[in-house]
C-alpha cells in the first residue's frame, strides 16, 4: 500500500478536536494520563498486576486460561484441565512484556483485566473454544507449555487483534 500524504492538519481527527494545542486542554488530558499511570504503578506495588513475559518476536500475546499441572489424564488419555490464568486471576491489570533473548525489554502493554475478560468472552462467542491447529495465524485458543512440563491452554491474540483489543470501544 502506497502511503498517502494528508492535505493538512484536521483538528477533528485529533483526540481532543479543536482544543488541541490549548495549554489548559493539554494539561487536563495529560493529568488524566498521569492518574492512570499512578494507578497502574500502585496496583503493581500492591501485587494486583499479572506480569507475563514473552520472548517470541511475533507481536502475539498468549494469555493462559487453563492448565494441567500434574499432567493428569482421564481414562481416554486426555489431559484433565483446571481453570487458571485469566479465568481465575484477581489482578486488576495484565502487563505483557516482550523481551529479547538477552533479557532486553522490547515493549510492554498493560491491559485492564476486565477488558481482557470481555475480549476473551467475545472470542469464545465469535470463534468458539476449539484449539487451533499448529501454524494457525489467527486469534483463538492454542496449547502452550511451561518449560515442557505443564501443558497450558491459552488465548492467543494475534498481532492484528492486539490493536482491536486495545482500541475498540466495544470492550470498554
Amino acid at each position: 500500500m502506497k502511503p498517502v500524504q494528508s492535505s493538512g492538519y484536521d483538528p477533528h481527527a485529533d483526540i481532543r478536536g479543536d482544543s488541541k494545542g490549548q495549554f489548559s486542554a493539554d494539561l487536563e488530558f495529560g493529568l488524566v494520563g498521569e492518574g492512570h499511570a499512578k494507578e497502574i504503578v500502585q496496583a503493581l506495588l500492591d501485587g494486583w498486576v499479572e506480569v507475563k513475559t514473552d520472548g517470541f518476536e511475533n507481536g502475539n500475546l498468549f494469555i493462559e486460561v487453563a492448565h494441567c499441572p500434574s499432567r493428569k489424564v482421564d481414562s481416554e488419555g486426555n489431559f484433565v484441565w483446571s481453570k487458571s490464568g485469566l479465568n481465575v486471576t484477581q489482578a486488576k491489570y495484565y502487563m505483557y512484556l516482550k523481551q529479547a533473548k538477552n533479557g532486553e525489554l522490547r515493549s510492554a502493554i498493560v491491559i485492564p483485566t476486565e477488558r481482557l475478560l470481555r475480549f476473551h468472552k467475545w472470542v469464545k462467542g465469535n470463534k468458539g473454544t476449539e484449539i487451533q491447529k499448529p501454524g494457525f495465524a489467527g486469534t483463538g485458543y492454542m496449547y502452550g507449555n511451561i518449560d515442557g512440563q505443564v501443558p497450558t491452554i491459552g488465548l492467543r491474540i494475534c498481532s492484528q487483534d492486539v490493536e482491536v483489543l486495545r482500541n475498540t470501544s466495544q470492550f470498554d
